[in-house]
């Protein structure tokens, strides 16, 4: 997170915390799977709609997130107002970008036998369920990236909003690493609604291959203004 940062989801919030990410999510089937909180519900993050205002005055790191601190250092401030400031007009044309960041660990017993995929997804309608948007980034590495010991991955895809003609486009490349492995540079998916309700994102996961020790966790879901 950042002072750009105006909602996030992490692993470092207290136990108990809504947005509490949970330490890790065993997977024992090879079917897709959403990412949750700890309370158990999909881990879906909003960008704030129609006279929506996403912050509050937590007292949380003024360094690390102006989502949840009145002392992120924007501008505010300096006209007496409260922070943070961010609201559906803030990304009207104006690029941001959503952020993820976790560990993965394969069950197998051999550093080959098992493969993850990680998929992006955007929701243009107000629910509970990840898939049910589109899928706008996706990343399998070869089939040989992922073992039996724990390994990172990396998401980063930038949007652009236009909240007149419901457009979400693409900003620039998105990038995707999983234990090193790096997608071949590409746009996300543009997405087209005439009845947006509400605009949000999640991700999922699947293994390639079936074990009780497969472990796929999320320290960070963020989304940032650029």
């Amino acid at each position: 997170m950042n002072t750009n940062t105006f909602a996030s989801y992490s692993a470092a919030y207290p136990s108990g915390h809504p947005f509490n990410l949970p330490v890790g999510a065993a997977s024992t089937a090879t079917t897709q799977t959403a990412f949750t909180l700890s309370n158990g519900t999909q881990a879906i993050i909003y960008v704030p709609t129609g006279t929506g205002i996403l912050g509050s005055q937590t007292q949380f790191s003024p360094n690390a997130n102006s989502a949840l601190s009145r002392e992120s250092g924007r501008a505010a401030a300096w006209f007496s107002e409260n922070r943070p400031f961010f609201n559906s007009g803030s990304f009207n044309a104006r690029p941001f970008r959503l952020r993820a960041a976790g560990t993965i660990v394969g069950g197998g017993t051999t550093a080959t036998s098992v493969n993850a995929t990680i998929a992006v997804y955007a929701i243009q309608t107000n629910v509970t369920t990840i898939t049910s948007g589109t899928l706008v980034a996706t990343f399998t590495p070869g089939t040989a990236a992922l073992g039996n010991t724990k390994a990172n991955w990396y998401v980063d895809v930038p949007f652009i909003w236009d909240t007149n003609s419901l457009v979400l486009n693409p900003a620039g490349n998105y990038v995707m690493v999983i234990n090193g492995a790096v997608a071949t540079a590409a746009a996300a998916t543009a997405v087209t609604s005439a009845a947006l309700t509400q605009l949000s994102f999640g991700l999922t996961y699947q293994f390639a291959t079936s074990s009780t020790a497969n472990v796929c966790s999320m320290v960070e879901l963020s989304l940032e203004q650029v």
